[in-house]
């Protein structure tokens, strides 16, 4: 189908134009097709840019920059799918916007959001929009939450994804959970979104500050998977001619093919035709049928595949009815200069085209234009514009022709044909006239209408004698005759006596005449005979008087109407051709048997798809069923035989895999057939040994080869070895041979269990700080595995308590002996161990247990060396002994120095006992010593089995050796009695530089003394004074300054200062009455003076009716000594008055009661209790009594408690 001026806006017009339609529906096995939308996801192609295209629908996005009106988002389309591929066109300089919404509007609805060229142009991205997120009116801000993030965001090319001049074709697809954006089916982004999920069911489209021009690529066709006989109704409207030319889109998989029958009304094909899209894409097919009879017809649809096809698949759509040759005319303005043509995206010049060839249209009439003749009444609706140049696309953009209408001239077609030229291309002459043609350039008359001798007519193109028919003249052409008839015997010129037929093959320039015809008013039919096939000829007839008239018009340049004549040639029939296939070739021969038949250059020869150039076909594949399609250059004719080639070996198998079974013996083996069977796989040869031993570092030459013959795909191996790597080869089969080897290396598992023969316990080594456990291994042939092993170590000693577990992973190979190893243990640590074997967590093989003692080392050195006493000739050192403990100590040596002198000597190697006064440290005294000497101490120790001593340890500084005063004690506390003694507690102090004598207490200056000796020494003074007198003239509570010094016979040391500490509440004396005055007990307390001091003061009253159960604590009064809680107020009181607390409502005058004061004092960190009886009317107490006074002071505890948190 030609193209002309293809421009995106408006729609084609088809030329010549179509006066049948048709109607098509399914009629007999039906169930194998079914009507499906270009937005399904599956194979067929959606994107569409032929010319179906035209009449997918148009929207147009207009940004709103106004941040008082609403976001313009188009809807798009409706999505009821929920995996889809939406695909779809666009112009646009940038910033296109897609959304894919839960509903119908955008800023109420969770929403996908794809971003093309945003940011103007440099970025493509998608977001994720809840709802409310995206704007509903322009506000120049980022989108509010998600929304406002990229979850997939890459730059634009330098060039953009889309163009304001050319159309470009995306699409959004959208499988399981993935969304990908794609270019002309190549990927954009793929992006997977996050935490929001939902299902689109609505698509908006929307520009930002541009305008966008879209199309929606919305289209229906008829889609199977299924190899079929459908038998479809097939019917034509205002059907005219003896034929129609049917036109169809078909795509389907590489390996399918379409078989098209048409049926007359007795079932008799009529026509038939197989078709194939080998590059899965859609395509137009056109096919001329010719019937007569009845119009309504049946179509058949017969779908099949290869054999070596995986997912087959057929679609069409788009059936109408059409002309081989039409011509789709589309218009456009004539200030647009750009078209373009949508397929190839290929922008043409309407008014360019520079350098391009003129093409001739002088056969044309008046009224047409163009290679083709087109029809300007049809195309315009009116004669042909003039002066309009017109370019024509060939085969779809490649190559244009360029022409001019009738009369004009130039590059841009602007100026008038001249020099007594005009026509088509100025090119015929107007010679004859005597004043030239130039007023008319379109029919040539001319301007005076003046002729030179011999010549007639306004146009002067009539010479005499000459009668110029001006009837058409119609040919009904044949193989080599061409049947001619006059339509009208009007003419130009003197009425003729006779006339003739004249005719020449197009290019010759000898005219040939037929025998001459007296003309008697009819001009008779005459048949051409003897013409060659397939041959085109020019047809004329002309009427004359005399033979000089014919002779001389035979020298004449003269516009006399032509018509040409095409004769046929017969096309190849099946029985002409000859196929010979071999396993990769085939020859071919397509010679027709009669003389009328074509020859074989009127044919181009394909083998699917492939055009072939000789009868050589190369490069088949073996047993494979091809295609070899006849088809004729010129008028549609085609001719598809089938045939196959031989067998031959197959190729390798494929996907070789294996699969381990629980049971380490055996494997599951799978593989495909080969991808190339080139036959019938008759059955597969597989063949296996061992490779290699695992534990062994070495291949196995001489094992013994297994072979087995398998007519299926998978086998299940057994009895193997496990842990062994078996090398497999597996060979394919056909009547010819076997093919190439498929190889695979398969290694069973570990055997489960460890046996007895791999591995076996050698040694166990120890050392100071490591451990080594030591296995030997057999032969390397029967290790089935490798194994782990877990060693479990438990320190005991205090100094290396603790568990630590290593876990081994253990591959034999071919060493004889495996060792377990583990360091950094602590010497002379007594180790408990536990070391499993094992090839699985759920048994354990082989188990070890048992115990150890690391080594011991040289000591570490003593800490914490320090003199804590001396005298007059002795000195009393005390130390920390090495920790932790790294052997058994043998002795410590202690080393002096005189000042004076500048090397040590050694003076005693002792044993040292622990401290009396520090359990913890050990200590040793030197004596003999020179009085009033300074000396400098060292101490080393050695342990046991070690020939190693520690590092020193020195005192950093010289001791004198004589008795000073004692450091003061520390941790010193004091503490009231519950009968108001001051206790008082301290510690010894570090050093007393000599045999300490007492300790010295003062309270308020007050001295209180504490003897001690050596023999009595404690870490731990306790002592408690009693003659502490709180008087009652005192302002109570009084503050109390305590010290203590250590003393002994050199002085007293510095004091040990203890908090100052105030006086304890007194124990109240109180004078209580209670009395029962109708329902009333009255209470009259009386307290001393200390009530003056400054405590917190609680009263609980606990009554208790009948001795049977507690009424309830009726009051409790929390105040200040100063206050007091009645029933109503809270009175301030002196100290000398009483209180009187009266208890109502619950008690009765005819019952006696049980009560009991319960009085807590809060002073600083505890509360002393004083409890008094008083027995009311008629009661009495008894052991029931005691046991309600003891639960009442269990909850008073919780009370006291409580109330002490709130204190502090």
């Amino acid at each position: 189908m030609g193209l002309l001026n293809v421009c995106f806006s408006g729609r084609s017009t088809v030329v010549p134009p179509i006066r049948s339609s048709i109607t098509f529906q399914c009629f007999q096995q039906c169930n194998y097709w079914r009507s499906t939308n270009a937005i399904e996801l599956n194979r067929v192609p959606n994107l569409v840019t032929d010319y179906r295209w035209e009449d997918f629908p148009g929207f147009v996005t207009i940004n709103v920059d106004d941040k008082t009106k609403q976001m313009n988002y188009v809807k798009f389309l409706e999505i009821n799918e929920i995996n889809f591929s939406i695909p779809f066109s666009l112009r646009i300089k940038h910033e296109a916007h897609v959304f894919l919404c839960e509903s119908e509007s955008v800023w109420s609805s969770n929403c996908y959001w794809f971003l093309i060229d945003a940011w103007e142009g440099k970025t493509t991205a998608h977001r994720q929009c809840n709802a409310y997120e995206i704007q509903r009116k322009y506000d120049g801000k980022a989108p509010n939450g998600t929304c406002g993030n990229s979850t997939y965001k890459i730059s634009s090319p330098d060039t953009g994804y889309v163009n304001e001049s050319k159309w470009t074709h995306m699409k959004i697809t959208k499988s399981g959970k993935e969304y990908s954006l794609m270019k002309n089916n190549d990927t954009i982004f793929v992006s997977q979104p996050q935490n929001l999920t939902f299902e689109p069911r609505y698509m908006f489209i929307h520009s930002k500050r541009v305008k966008g021009i879209w199309k929606l690529h919305n289209f229906t066709y008829w889609y199977s998977e299924y190899s079929s006989e459908t038998v479809w109704d097939i019917s034509f409207t205002n059907q005219t001619e003896i034929g129609v030319c049917l036109s169809i889109f078909v795509v389907m998989c590489k390996y399918c093919w379409l078989k098209i029958i048409v049926q007359d009304k007795n079932n008799y094909n009529i026509f038939e035709e197989t078709i194939d899209t080998k590059d899965e894409l859609w395509k137009e097919h056109k096919f001329n049928v010719i019937f007569s009879g009845k119009i309504k017809r049946e179509i058949l649809f017969k779908t099949g595949e290869s054999e070596n096809n995986i997912s087959p698949f057929w679609a069409f759509n788009n059936i109408r009815t059409c002309h081989m040759d039409e011509i789709r005319v589309f218009s456009a303005e004539y200030d647009e200069r750009k078209c373009i043509l949508v397929g190839e995206n290929s922008v043409i010049n309407r008014n360019g085209a520079k350098g391009s060839k003129l093409m001739s249209g002088v056969r044309c009439r008046e009224d047409e234009f163009g290679e083709e003749c087109l029809s300007c009444p049809t195309i315009f609706n009116g004669p042909c514009p003039r002066n309009h140049k017109y370019c024509q696309l060939n085969d779809y953009g490649i190559g244009v022709k360029c022409h001019c209408t009738i009369g004009s001239k130039g590059e841009d077609c602007k100026a008038n044909c001249t020099e007594n030229k005009y026509g088509h291309d100025c090119s015929q002459h107007c010679s004859n006239c005597q004043d030239g043609c130039w007023n008319d350039p379109i029919s040539g008359i001319c301007n005076s209408q003046l002729c030179l001798d011999n010549y007639s007519g306004p146009k002067c193109d009539v010479p005499a004698g000459i009668y110029l028919f001006e009837g058409k003249l119609h040919t009904v052409p044949s193989y080599t005759t061409c049947l001619l008839s006059l339509n009208s015997i009007e003419g130009k010129g003197e009425r003729p006596k006779y006339y003739r037929f004249q005719y020449k093959k197009r290019l010759e320039v000898q005219w040939i005449n037929t025998e001459e015809i007296p003309y008697t008013g009819y001009v008779s039919e005459k048949n051409l005979t003897n013409l060659e096939i397939n041959s085109l000829y020019d047809v004329r007839i002309i009427g004359y008087s005399t033979m000089k008239d014919l002779e001389d018009l035979m020298h004449m340049q003269q516009n006399i109407k032509l018509s040409e004549c095409a004769t046929k040639c017969k096309d190849i029939e099946p029985s002409d051709v000859t196929i010979q296939p071999e396993s990769y070739s085939a020859v071919f021969a397509a010679t027709t048997k009669d003389k009328i038949g074509c020859p074989s250059d009127f044919y181009t020869f394909s083998v699917d798809g492939e055009t072939i150039s000789n009868g050589q076909i190369q490069n088949l594949k073996p047993y494979t069923s091809y295609n070899l399609k006849i088809q004729r250059k010129s008028n549609g004719f085609s001719l598809l035989l089938q045939f196959r080639t031989k067998e031959s070996k197959p190729g390798a198998v494929s996907n070789i895999h294996y699969k381990l079974k629980k049971n380490p013996t055996k494997v599951k083996l799978t593989w495909n057939s080969p991808t190339e069977p080139n036959g019938v796989i008759t059955h597969y040869m597989l063949s296996y040994r061992v490779s290699r031993f695992m534990a062994c570092n070495r291949e196995e030459t001489n094992a013994n080869l297994t072979d087995i013959s398998r007519n299926s795909t998978s086998i299940e191996l057994s009895n193997l070895i496990p842990y062994t790597l078996y090398s497999v080869e597996i060979v394919a089969y056909t009547s010819i041979g076997g093919g190439p080897s498929g190889y695979i290396d398969i290694q069973t598992k570990p055997a489960d269990q460890i046996s007895k023969e791999e591995i076996i316990f050698k040694t166990l080594s120890v050392y100071k700080e490591s451990v080594k456990f030591v296995y030997s291994s057999s032969d390397c042939h029967l290790i089935r595995g490798p194994f782990l092993a877990k060693l479990k170590l438990n320190g005991t000693n205090v100094w290396c308590l603790g568990n630590v577990t290593k876990i081994y992973n253990v591959t034999v190979g071919e060493m004889r002996t495996v060792e377990f190893s583990y360091s950094s243990l602590v010497p002379y640590c007594n180790y408990t161990y536990q070391l499993e074997i094992y090839r699985s967590n759920v048994s354990v093989d082989i188990k070890k247990e048992g115990s150890f003692q690391t080594h011991p080392t040289a000591p570490l050195r003593p800490t914490e060396f320090d003199v804590f006493s001396k005298g007059k000739t002795y000195a009393d050192f005390r130390w920390k002994p090495p920790y932790p403990p790294t052997g058994e100590i043998d002795y410590y040596e202690l080393t002096i120095k005189y000042y004076w002198s500048t090397h040590y000597i050694t003076t005693d190697v002792f044993d040292a006992n622990k401290c009396k006064l520090w359990p913890e440290y050990y200590c040793y005294r030197i004596k003999n010593l020179t009085s009033s000497n300074s000396y400098q101490f060292k101490l080393r120790v050695k342990n046991k089995a070690v020939d190693d001593y520690s590092e020193y340890i020195t005192l950093d500084k010289y001791v004198k050796i004589e008795e000073e005063a004692p450091e003061a004690p520390y941790g010193g506390s004091v503490e009231w009695t519950e009968d108001n003694a001051m206790e008082i507690s301290w510690h010894h102090p570090d050093r007393t530089n000599g045999p300490l004598t007492s300790f010295v207490i003062y309270v308020d200056n007050r001295e209180y003394v504490h003897n001690v000796s050596e023999e009595s020494y404690n870490i731990t003074y306790q002592k408690q004074i009693r003659d502490i007198i709180i008087s009652f003239n005192v302002e109570l509570p009084k503050t109390y300054k305590i010290e203590i010094k250590s003393k002994n016979s050199a002085g007293e040391s510095s004091p040990l200062i203890l908090r100052d500490i105030e006086s304890p509440p007194p124990v109240p004396i109180f004078s209580t009455k209670a009395s029962n005055d109708n329902g009333s007990i009255q209470f009259q307390l009386q307290e001393n003076l200390l009530q003056k001091a400054s405590y917190d003061r609680f009263l609980y009253i606990l009554l208790v009716k009948n001795e049977k159960y507690m009424e309830d604590i009726l009051l409790t009064a929390r105040d200040e000594i100063s206050a007091r809680h009645t029933t109503d107020t809270l009175e301030l009181l002196s100290p000398t008055d009483s209180w009187k607390i009266e208890i109502y409502q619950l008690i009765t005058s005819s019952d006696a009661y049980n009560i009991t004061l319960v009085w807590l004092f809060k002073y600083k960190q505890f509360i002393r209790t004083h409890i008094e009886y008083i027995t009311a009317v008629e009661g009495g107490f008894s052991a029931l009594t005691i046991l309600y006074v003891f639960l009442a002071l269990i909850i008073i505890a919780g009370v006291v408690t409580a109330s002490w948190w709130y204190f502090i």
